[in-house]
């Protein structure tokens, strides 16, 4: 069929384009879910979204690049939304307000639905050296935005300036546990007393 043109009302962009989705619509499920990355088939994933591995191919070359682009994925909307969140804040908002929007936002991104917050926060762990990388380079970029707002406070003299690098370290791996067990049903809390307990605990690191 030639580029452009259509079979039943679509085009073949879009009809590419719908398959992706199907394809990763069966990821989330899968490895979001029930078995999991690991336990996770070409052929399983196929099933799921009604496709061929031939298919599959056309689109991925591999499940690990699957996962890569879901992982990808959930961080991209997560910084998105915190950035827009930040963003629509007065610019004279305190620290206090600043962190506890930030927080919600990345919160509701990774951790309102438990099969992304299995993507984000355990399924992407241990594959192998080059997910490792992207998940220290991701880590990183999270340090950065939240080192970035302490030093915007302490020039606002809200917290004394320091090197925040400890801090940051530690504070994410805090998120990265709590807001895993709250979406696995491991914690039983509400989700503003997490957005709160999370804004607490690093006020009270950053105010120390």
């Amino acid at each position: 069929m030639r580029a452009g043109s259509r079979y039943r009302g679509r085009s073949v962009d879009e009809r590419r384009e719908e398959r992706e989705r199907r394809l990763l619509d069966a990821a989330l499920e899968l490895m979001g879910g029930e078995p999991g990355y690991r336990g996770t088939t070409v052929a399983a994933l196929c099933g799921a979204a009604g496709l061929s591995t031939r298919q599959f191919y056309e689109h991925f070359r591999t499940l690990e690049e699957v996962l890569t682009r879901m992982y990808v994925s959930v961080n991209d909307r997560a910084e998105a939304e915190v950035l827009a969140a930040l963003g629509a804040l007065d610019p004279a908002a305190a620290l206090s307000a600043r962190v506890r929007a930030g927080l919600g936002a990345y919160a509701r991104v990774t951790a309102g639905d438990a099969r992304w917050a299995q993507i984000a926060y355990v399924q992407i762990v241990g594959v192998n050296p080059t997910l490792e990388r992207l998940r220290a380079d991701r880590r990183a970029r999270w340090a950065a935005l939240l080192a970035a707002e302490a030093d915007q406070a302490a020039g606002r003299g809200e917290v004394a300036g320091r090197d925040w690098t400890l801090t940051t370290a530690a504070f994410i791996g805090a998120v990265n546990a709590l807001l895993h067990d709250w979406a696995a049903g491991y914690v039983a809390a509400e989700f503003d007393e997490v957005v709160v307990e999370l804004t607490d605990l690093l006020l009270a690191r950053l105010t120390y």
